[in-house]
């Protein structure tokens, strides 16, 4: 994955940010200076990568078997909400509430 940022006045060069990704990166924000991106790996999971404000968290694995790129939202402030196909065709789930993740077969 790479990066580039507008800082207000001009562009920023381009940041690598590693990975291996199959599909393309879905970026959402919750809040000033944050950013939490979403990609589906070469194992087919979901994988996650953040901006805090002041540096990238490194690649997190939040498993599952994905059959289309991660479509993101968020609705407020340390709330994320992830959907995806699986390979049974369905419409999974995922979510972050601020304190852990939720989701993929938890009821």
């Amino acid at each position: 994955m790479h990066h580039r940022w507008w800082n207000g006045s001009s562009w920023g060069e381009w940041e690598y940010l590693d990975g291996v990704l199959t599909s393309a990166p879905e970026c959402v924000s919750w809040g000033e200076n944050r950013i939490d991106c979403f990609v589906r790996g070469d194992d087919k999971a979901m994988h996650h990568r953040w901006w805090n404000g002041s540096s990238w968290g490194e690649w997190e694995y939040l498993d599952g078997v994905l059959t289309s790129a991660p479509e993101c939202v968020s609705w407020g402030e340390n709330r994320i909400d992830c959907f995806v196909r699986g390979d049974d065709k369905a419409m999974h789930h995922r979510w972050w509430n601020g304190r852990s993740w939720g989701g993929w077969g938890q009821r």
